[in-house]
């Protein structure tokens, strides 16, 4: 993300345009200054997978964190944390939020957010901290200015993953294509795109273990380790069981590249889902 001074491609955000990762998961910051950044996600109908909400999450907070900046600043995110307090997003038909820059330490920012529906139902808390740089002052590269938000539910198929052979007993693989439709300003997959594509793979990995059962993800922590640039090959979502019990899976995850260099690495907590909840 670059906050940008007055140039041509200035806008009422403080000189932000909508980058393709937005564009293609239907999300927009529709407020940035000083005080914070608020924002909304249009989710289709039929979806139901909490991911829907981490593209906006990360955008909320980094869209906070350079409006309190000011202009000629950049940042990278370093780690996001969500908390999902739904169970599923069936039927919300849109996500809003907000997020406020919490304290700013040497060089690395810590931003605190909060996800609901459109009827004002919290979904998630978020969090993330963010290592701030001076940036430049011109638009950077992979601006999109049009587009669709995505209209089916399935956000492996919006994500164009698909899994990796046969899931083993304890550990699934998926690939998730480095398209530009996912980017960032910078030609790198949103921090956003990858935290969703890590939440597929944990449930899909609990529903494989799960005997029958439902789960719902609790949390997910992400961290970012090295650029997920956009390529022509894919890279490897992996899920993995840590620990488990009746009532809950702790899931390691993992995005690495074709030669098996570790980019991204995240965990995650499910609990299962009991009769009355799943109704």
């Amino acid at each position: 993300m670059t906050a940008a001074g007055a140039s041509p491609w200035d806008d009422a955000l403080g000189g932000w345009r909508p980058n393709p990762a937005e564009v293609s998961l239907g999300v927009r910051i529709t407020a940035a200054g000083p005080t914070g950044a608020s924002g909304i996600a249009v989710v289709p109908d039929d979806a139901r997978g909490l991911g829907w909400s981490t593209t906006l999450s990360d955008l909320l907070l980094g869209r906070a964190l350079l409006a309190a900046l000011g202009p000629g600043w950049s940042c990278v995110t370093l780690s996001l944390r969500s908390e999902w307090t739904a169970t599923v997003l069936a039927g919300v038909g849109a996500l809003a939020g907000s997020a406020q820059l919490v304290d700013v330490t040497g060089d690395v920012a810590l931003v605190h957010g909060r996800v609901h529906d459109a009827a004002g139902r919290s979904v998630a808390l978020v969090s993330g901290r963010f290592k701030i740089f001076r940036g430049e002052r011109q638009p950077p590269a992979g601006l999109a200015s049009s587009g669709s938000a995505p209209s089916d539910g399935c956000l492996t198929r919006v994500l164009g993953m698909a899994p990796r052979g046969h899931a083993q007993a304890e550990r699934v693989v998926w690939a998730l294509p480095r398209s530009r439709r996912f980017a960032n300003p910078s030609d790198v997959v949103h921090g956003g795109v990858q935290a969703a594509a890590l939440v597929c793979v944990a449930e899909d990995l609990a529903a494989a273990v799960g005997a029958g059962a439902r789960w719902r993800v609790l949390d997910l922590d992400v961290h970012y380790r090295r650029a997920l640039a956009v390529a022509d090959e894919s890279a490897e979502v992996v899920g993995f069981i840590k620990s488990r019990s009746r009532s809950v899976l702790s899931v390691d995850l993992e995005v690495v590249d074709a030669e098996g260099v570790l980019l991204t690495a995240g965990s995650c907590m499910l609990a299962r889902v009991e009769v009355d909840e799943a109704s």
